[in-house]
């Protein structure tokens, strides 16, 4: 035993230096979560080269596990409000994507990191030198970061102090894309693209064929189309916002930017002669303007070029050109960047520094060099910018593929580069292209050329945007609206206090006489007891979240940084908010719509079903079938059936009845009648009642049923006894059916009148608001307002004020609920 003892401890000296030269244990893997990671399942060449970046980040650092994002979203849902509800929801990516006119709001909110200790010591590493402020990392960065891109990137913060916020992974600008073959088509030179606006509107003219669904240019439409127009504005010489002493103002009123309206109508407006026929128009402007000009249907689109990658379009068939020059010899185009920030919310430092080495690494030379290399393998060096080729191939190599290069692109995308515009970056700039779009869409509506009248367009609309987005209100005028407000306020407080008075009075009354104990309790006892979970959860998830909630309407509302108490000032904004107003009065429309078309129609559907002698299974079936749909799929699917062209399933069913019509009508004599395709959800004539018509195709199946179950609890004996005293059908339904079915009636239409003052996800499919903000309901402007403008406070009192608006409906409601007994049809 001794001996085994000494053999082991002789062991375990001989074996001790071993054992304490084992390397620790790797500390665990760092995890990043970012935006819009490269897919693994890489198709495209550019899919490709993202993910040989990725690729070689994990090489370099295998510590780092990289994820991508999966938070909030939404089909539909824009880059700039998924991060915001990603945000709101406590799971926003480590890495945000970050552009110019959503830079602002993120800063202000306190959703980015400063980045100013990690770019001094990237340029260090770059210079080989120490850098001790950012305005000496900038000439050392310059391929990387462009001039006009710092001043978006290296501004003042929350706390006054300049800071560098994101770091630009790639530069785009807008040029003029025109297709080669419809140039030909028109008998114009491909080689020579539009150097001014006259020669825009004339080559748009020679190649714009209705008939064959050609136009000569396409121009963006939607509730942020001014996204184009802002090309037209800088062009002539005007801006959209100016910074002026730390105060961002809107000034898209200028007789530059009327210049700008003049043209941009003319596109629209401008009459001329083709083939001895009168055409106005020479541009096709609508959501799907992207989908045509694929299509080929486009002569001229504006569309962007990469910094590194100019394009991956068919250099034969695509040509591209600087944007044409203004009445005044300037040139504008907007420049903007794909940038990344870091979330300000990291808490652990090892995820922030390895969150900024993907963000340098992405931005960097390395990862550049590697996408060059990718497009170069694949035979796709002729779309690479001359820059990046120069700078990481060899010598030899950029002879070689340089001489590929489309002529006249590396030219372009210079000169777009040197005439270039920031996005409008300032306060609330992320919602400007939303502000500016409905004068332009009414200028591009109208016949009315008159400067005068363009000029009143935008000057409301400026005055509008400066009092909503930059917060422009005089002190004096501040101070009568938050008497006007605290008035509101108050009354509110009473209506509440008043209606909870009046329901708990009663429904005291109904269940007051009933004891708690004895024959009282085994009769309404367990009916607690099993309302209780249902109870608790609508106390849970519902009221108690609209009273935490109710604060933020007092509050300047911040959700990283501390929150402010603004009291009164978001309900004094909310009164004399115009936007506010017209979706009330927006809302009044769609609601009479509703209820007009929507309400009655399955009333009448369940009277005609119950009459119906055989079959009435297959027709309820029918009826039913299109709540079996989504109706998320039911909008998209009447959105095709709008098109504005001649292809549009509507369209074509008018086109083809005016076509029966005017074959027996020009038989006896009288003028044929004339169809034109409608652009069904842009003319504001007509947008609302194209959203209602889905609404009710899908809602009086299900709506039907209902009334179908209640009509069989009416006793058969009621209608004989009628058609023995000779009533008719018309006196049988108003003198026993309506009476029966009128508790019902009252109860659907109470509800369906708060559902539709409720209105939103129709709308915010169908039209976003538009066209020129006639669709724009109140609950729209509450979701823009809090999840886009991110006025939190200011929603939340937009919410209580229509609230208190319909609550009246509800006490309604309530007090019929409380007298209506509820029995099975055989009793």
């Amino acid at each position: 035993m001794l001996l085994a003892c000494r053999a082991a401890l002789r062991s375990l000296v001989l074996f001790l230096p071993v054992l304490l030269a084992v390397p620790a244990r790797a500390a665990d893997p760092v995890t990043v979560n970012v935006w819009q990671l490269p897919s693994r399942e890489a198709r495209t060449v550019d899919q490709r080269a993202d993910l040989a970046v990725l690729q070689r980040f994990a090489e370099l650092h295998p510590e780092v596990q990289m994820d991508g994002f999966r938070g909030i979203t939404a089909p539909g849902m824009s880059l700039d409000i998924t991060p915001l509800l990603a945000m709101a929801g406590g799971v926003a990516p480590d890495v945000l994507y970050v552009n110019f006119r959503i830079s602002e709001n993120y800063i202000a909110q306190g959703f980015l990191a400063p980045l100013d200790a990690y770019v001094m010591k990237w340029a260090a590493e770059v210079a080989g030198r120490p850098i001790r402020t950012v305005e000496e990392a900038q000439p050392v960065l310059a391929h990387i970061i462009k001039p006009q891109v710092w001043p978006v990137i290296y501004r003042e913060g929350p706390d006054g102090r300049k800071r560098v916020w994101a770091i630009p992974y790639t530069t785009v600008v807008q040029t003029l894309a025109y297709r080669k073959d419809l140039f030909r088509k028109a008998g114009l030179d491909p080689d020579r693209p539009p150097r001014n606006w006259d020669e825009v509107y004339e080559y748009a003219r020679r190649m714009t064929r209705p008939a064959e669904g050609e136009y000569g240019i396409g121009i963006a439409a939607g509730p942020q189309a001014s996204w184009h127009f802002i090309n037209f504005l800088w062009s002539a010489g005007g801006e959209a916002v100016v910074e002026k002493e730390g105060q961002w103002r809107a000034v898209y009123n200028t007789p530059e930017a009327v210049t700008a309206l003049q043209f941009y109508q003319k596109l629209n407006q401008g009459a001329y002669v083709r083939n001895g026929k009168k055409v106005k128009g020479v541009a096709y402007r609508g959501t799907d303007v992207g989908g045509k000009w694929v299509l080929g249907k486009l002569g001229m689109y504006f569309q962007y070029m990469d910094d590194q990658v100019m394009s991956q379009v068919n250099p034969n068939l695509i040509g591209v050109a600087p944007m044409p020059f203004g009445p005044g010899g300037e040139r504008g185009n907007e420049i903007n960047a794909r940038m990344q920030g870091m979330n300000a919310t990291i808490q652990d430092p090892r995820v922030r520094d390895a969150a900024w080495e993907w963000i340098r690494f992405r931005a960097g030379d390395e990862a550049k060099r590697i996408r060059t290399r990718i497009y170069t393998e694949a035979g796709y060096a002729q779309y690479l910018n001359p820059e990046y080729l120069q700078r990481y191939l060899t010598p030899e190599e950029y002879h070689r593929f340089s001489r590929q290069i489309p002529k006249g692109w590396a030219e372009t995308l210079q000169e777009a580069v040197d005439s270039g515009r920031p996005e409008p970056y300032g306060k609330n700039c992320e919602m400007i292209y939303t502000e500016m779009t409905p004068p332009i869409e009414e200028a591009w509506l109208s016949t009315n050329t008159d400067p005068k009248y363009l000029k009143g367009l935008l000057d409301a609309s400026v005055a509008q945007t400066n009092v909503k987005l930059m917060g422009l209100v005089p002190p004096e005028v501040m101070r009568t609206r938050r008497t006007v407000a605290g008035l509101v306020v108050l009354g509110l407080i009473v209506g509440f206090a008043f209606v909870v008075r009046i329901v708990m009075r009663t429904f005291a009354r109904e269940i007051a006489p009933a004891p708690v104990t004895g024959k009282g309790w085994r009769r309404f006892g367990y009916a607690w007891i099993v309302m209780l979970p249902a109870i608790l959860s609508v106390a849970v998830w519902q009221y108690y979240p609209v009273l935490r909630g109710s604060f933020m309407a007092f509050q300047d509302y911040k959700l990283v940084l501390p929150s402010r108490w603004v009291w009164l000032d978001n309900f004094a904004e909310v009164l004399y908010a115009p936007a506010f107003w017209q979706g009330l009065l927006n809302s009044l429309r769609y609601m009479g719509y509703v209820l007009a078309f929507g309400f009655l129609t399955p009333v009448a559907l369940a009277l005609a079903l119950h009459e119906v002698p055989r079959g009435k299974v297959l027709f309820r079936t029918l009826y039913y079938l299109p709540a079996v749909t989504t109706g998320l799929v039911i909008m998209f699917l009447w959105k095709q059936f709008y098109d504005r062209t001649d292809a549009g399933l509507l369209n074509q069913v008018l086109a083809g009845a005016a076509s029966l019509v005017n074959a027996v009508i020009t038989k006896v004599g009288i003028h044929a009648l004339h169809f034109s395709p409608q652009d069904w959800l842009g003319d504001p004539k007509w947008a609302m009642v194209m959203i209602i018509i889905p609404l009710v195709w899908a809602g009086m199946g299900p709506g039907c049923l209902i009334y179908l179950a209640a009509l069989k609890s009416i006793p058969e004996e009621m209608y004989e006894a009628a058609d023995l005293d000779g009533a008719g059908i018309w006196s049988k339904i108003r003198q026993i059916t309506v009476p029966q079915l009128k508790p019902l009636i009252i109860i659907n239409f109470v509800g369906a009148f708060i559902a539709a003052a409720q209105a939103f996800d129709a709308v915010f499919v169908m039209t976003g608001g538009g066209p020129v903000n006639a669709t724009r309901v109140v609950g729209l402007e509450i979701f823009y307002t809090a999840y886009i403008y991110q006025k939190f406070g200011y929603a939340v009192a937009m919410a209580w004020i229509v609230g208190a608006l319909l609550v009246g409906f509800t006490v309604l409601q309530l007090r019929i609920l409380s007298r209506v007994q509820f029995k099975t049809a055989e009793a």
